[in-house]
């Protein structure tokens, strides 16, 4: 539920998801099988650059409001809007866990 209203709020955010799991899976570093970062992982990174990188300011939802299955609850949808392109957001992403995380 908390992923697909995440989802719900852009097209923009599961764009970026996408983008992040086809690079990490070219790049042979996806696989929490092989010791390496799950999928799940990586859009819980892609969701974090979201809401707390200035240029997006995603809103976080009240996880409070899921109960884990069914549609998304009523209170957790949200307007919000991203100008950002996706290869922009994609830089972001690398840019900010390449040293600005920490």
């Amino acid at each position: 539920q908390l992923l697909r209203a995440y989802s719900d709020l852009s097209p923009v955010v599961r764009n970026l998801v996408v983008m992040v799991k086809l690079w990490a899976k070219a790049s042979g570093v996806s696989g929490a099988a092989t010791g390496n970062l799950s999928t799940y992982s990586l859009t819980l990174m892609a969701l974090y650059l979201l809401q707390v990188d200035t240029s997006t300011n995603m809103p976080t939802l009240d996880v409070s409001l899921f109960k884990g299955d069914g549609p998304v609850p009523k209170q957790a949808k949200q307007k919000w809007e991203c100008s950002q392109m996706l290869s922009h957001l994609l830089f972001r992403f690398f840019w900010f866990y390449s040293g600005k995380f920490q």
